[in-house]
C-alpha cells in the first residue's frame, strides 16, 4: 500500500495504475480492478452499488494519474543512493578509476513499481502479466 492512501486502489489497496472515475459516483479505481470488478458483478459499482451502464462510461482520472506519476518520481529520487564524493584512499595507494569514479544506483520504474507490490495477479486476459510488459 503506498504511503498516501489516495493513491490506493480501493478494490487491490495497492498502488493506482492507469487511474479511472466510474460515472455513478467519480470514485478512482485501478483500471483493472474496476474492469474486472464490473464485469464479475454485472456491473454495480463497489463504491455506491448503482449500475454502470457500460465499461466505456468509465472516464481517466488525469488527477490521480499526475498525483501516481509525482510520488513514484519522489519513490525513485528517494532510492538513488547517495554518493560519497569525498572519499579518499590514503596517498600511499593510488587509485583506480573504477574508484575513483561514484557509482550512483538507480531503480528503473517497474522495479520500483514491483517493489511496491503493484502487479497484481488477475485472471482471463490480464494473466501472465511480468516485468517485461508492464
Amino acid at each position: 500500500m503506498p504511503s498516501d492512501p489516495a493513491l490506493a486502489c480501493p478494490i487491490c489497496h495497492k498502488l493506482l495504475r492507469d487511474a479511472v472515475k466510474t460515472p455513478c459516483c467519480s470514485k478512482t479505481f485501478d483500471e483493472e480492478c474496476i474492469q474486472t470488478h464490473l464485469l464479475e458483478s454485472d456491473f454495480v459499482c463497489p463504491s455506491c452499488h448503482a449500475k454502470v451502464a457500460s465499461l466505456d462510461r468509465i472516464t481517466p482520472d488525469t488527477a490521480a494519474r499526475d498525483r501516481v506519476r509525482r510520488h513514484i518520481e519522489e519513490e525513485i529520487a528517494k532510492s538513488v543512493a547517495p554518493v560519497d564524493l569525498k572519499r579518499k584512499t590514503p596517498e600511499s595507494q593510488p587509485q583506480t578509476v573504477a574508484q575513483a569514479r561514484p557509482v550512483i544506483f538507480r531503480r528503473t520504474l517497474t522495479d520500483l513499481l514491483l517493489s511496491l507490490g503493484r502487479v497484481c495477479t488477475l485472471t482471463g486476459a490480464s494473466e501472465g502479466r511480468s516485468r517485461d510488459n508492464l
